[in-house]
């Protein structure tokens, strides 16, 4: 479908995709002009500044995204135009919030407002984010604005895919700023976009789901050098694809209509002509032309375009019934509200058509699918924060210090543990107060580590040991993952015979321990595996996810080619390395094969549900209720 200009791309997409087909839009998206990103965008001006824009202050009130009754703010408004009618200082909007909330029951009366608390309830939100936005910084803030407010929720409520894609690109360009330039403060990041929209340079939409299907539309200028079998070129009527200047409907050649009389309008209609012939040329067999007979009361006339044609096409007068009005509407407002449509689930098959599955993502899966589609499969990128930020750091610590130590043969110094956790958190965007509480934290729990383990620590046989990049399968299911250490065990080297009597020969494997690091507090053997004192399994959600990491991480090594013909798997240990209220502890964890099979069996059945698309279509209608 070729469209005459931009606009009409997103209108046309819009109304087809409402009404159950397909599309592929070739539109040039800026993120910057999505209705979510520009809320976004004022709130941060309006919480920079709350006293320099009355009308974005307003209008971030009345935004539906906030659930606010509209005609309580323009009741307020209408309140406050009185008093400062006369008024040489006048009463900004938020100081009149803040009367209204000490006179609460009085205004109330006075008012008849439906929805003050929630508008209290914002304006307080509103006035305490600049101190949360120095508490934790630009980045954190930012993700904790989108989820704070619950924007996603609405999204999923009353956008579409794309309006969650132009949100998680402004959120991924906004951490691409700040790791340009660390000291990055509310007020650059506004200049920076303001730069952006006034030089008319576009974000474009990180795209997470390509289509390869459905309707194309595009505008004759991106269409050139395409062609397609089918082409519908739609709008032609008079000043749509011609311009909007006057019809000249009697030709005159240039030398004699002079420059004064038609010159410009020549000129224009020449080029609009061009165009139109570049559209109508990208059919290869079949091509539609078309144009409506009104708009609202306004007669429309057809095209010149399609008058200098007219003996060259066969015309078709098609009329919209009443019955067809109605349903073209009802889909228009039945549509509006949806929340997870075609778009998301044609991304989740495409996605899990490369997907493997690892230990962390079952672990989310089974306590809850709906946040395994906003992690998993949608990435969503508002999780990140400190604690996750420290993990990070302090387990790459360990691994350079172990690589050090196998590379050398000999334990590197403590000193070396310290700058090498210095230099991977300075490389974070951290504020300064989060940095020196990190380092602080960091630097005391390395060093109580290093003084109880440096002396037995042995030499491990493999560290970060990474199956991403190997096809490896369980039964039919793809399997991946991260081992953070495997070491010798104290079994030492166990002998496996294969074959019978003269065909019979040894296979000699390692015994090894695997070893997950994890920080924060020592947790028991009980809370480990999930179980009670009386050793029965605990059904909440959440409870064995180490006990599962560990047993995963066995079956990886089972179902890998090379670590099956070099080690025999003798242990499963949690190293608790933080030393959380000064307790560290290596936790072995002992299985049967019953707890073996049993999480096998959980792996079979979540990978089912997780690759059949009508389990995900029953969540989300869940969901929706």
């Amino acid at each position: 479908m070729l469209i005459g200009n931009d606009r009409e791309v997103e209108i046309f997409s819009k109304l087809l995709l409402q009404n159950g087909i397909e599309v592929e839009s070739k539109q040039k998206t800026n993120i910057l002009k999505s209705n979510y990103v520009r809320f976004i965008i004022d709130l941060l001006k309006i919480i920079d500044e709350p006293y320099t824009n009355e009308e974005k202050f307003i209008n971030i009130f009345r935004n539906s995204i906030n659930g606010i009754n509209n005609v309580d703010i323009f009741k307020i408004n209408r309140e406050l135009y009185k008093i400062n009618y006369s008024k040489k200082h006048k009463v900004k909007f938020i100081d009149y919030l803040n009367i209204i909330e000490a006179e609460k029951e009085e205004k109330q009366k006075e008012l008849n407002l439906q929805d003050l608390e929630k508008i209290i309830i914002l304006k307080n939100k509103i006035i305490d984010y600049k101190s949360k936005l120095s508490e934790i910084g630009l980045k954190d803030f930012i993700g904790f604005l989108i989820k704070d407010l619950k924007i996603i929720e609405f999204i999923e409520e009353n956008g579409d895919f794309d309006d969650i894609q132009d949100i998680y690109t402004f959120f991924n360009k906004i951490k691409e700023f700040i790791e340009n330039n660390k000291f990055l403060n509310i007020e650059k990041l506004l200049n920076k976009i303001n730069l952006f929209e006034n030089y008319n340079i576009s974000i474009p939409r990180q795209i997470l789901k390509e289509n390869k299907s459905g309707v194309q539309i595009l505008t004759a200028h991106s269409s050139k050098g395409l062609e397609y079998n089918s082409v519908f070129v739609t709008g032609l009527y008079t000043g749509n694809w011609e311009g909007k200047k006057v019809r000249d409907l009697l030709k005159l050649p240039i030398y004699i209509s002079g420059n004064g009389l038609q010159s410009e309008n020549f000129e224009q209609i020449e080029e609009d002509r061009r165009l139109f012939f570049v559209a109508v040329t990208r059919a290869r067999e079949n091509l539609f032309l078309s144009y409506p007979s009104s708009s609202g009361n306004k007669i429309l006339l057809q095209s010149i375009f399609l008058e200098e044609i007219n003996d060259s096409f066969k015309e078709i007068e098609q009329e919209i019934t009443e019955v067809d009005f109605k349903e073209i509407v009802e889909n228009e407002i039945k549509n509006d509200l949806i929340k997870n449509g075609d778009l998301e689930l044609e991304y989740i098959e495409e996605f899990l058509k490369t997907y493997k599955i690892s230990a962390s993502d079952l672990n989310i899966f089974l306590e809850n699918p709906m946040i395994f589609l906003q992690r998993v499969v949608y990435k969503y990128p508002f999780e990140e924060n400190q604690f996750t930020v420290f993990g990070k750091a302090y387990h790459r610590t360990l691994e350079l210090f172990y690589l050090k130590y196998k590379k050398e043969n000999k334990i590197p110094e403590k000193s070396y543990l310290n700058a090498t956790f210095k230099y991977l958190l300075e490389r974070e965007v951290l504020t300064e107060e989060e940095f020196e509480k990190l380092l602080e934290k960091g630097i005391e729990g390395l060093n109580g580590y290093y003084d109880l383990y440096s002396r037995t620590s042995k030499i491990p046989l493999e560290l970060e040991y990474n199956f991403r990049r190997k096809n490896i399968f369980f039964e039919e299911i793809p399997i991946t993952g991260v081992i953070d250490k495997i070491e010798k065990n104290e079994g030492g080297v166990i002998q496996n015979n294969i074959g019978d009597g003269f065909g019979q020969f040894s296979l000699f494997k390692e015994s090894v321990n695997l070893i997950d690091y994890k920080t924060g507090k020592v947790k028991s053997l009980g809370q480990i595996k999930g179980i009670d004192k009386f050793g029965n399994k605990k059904e909440t959600p959440g409870e064995g996810n180490y006990f599962r990491q560990l047993l995963f991480y066995k079956l990886l090594c089972e179902m890998d080619y090379e670590t099956n013909s070099k080690y025999e798997i003798g242990g499963l240990l949690i190293d608790f390395v933080e030393g959380k209220d000064s307790n560290y502890k290596i936790v072995q964890v002992d299985y049967t094969d019953e707890d073996y099979e049993n999480f096998k069996q959980e792996l079979k059945d979540s990978w089912l549900k997780i690759n059949n698309i009508n389990f995900w279509k029953e969540t989300l209608k869940k969901e929706e209720k």
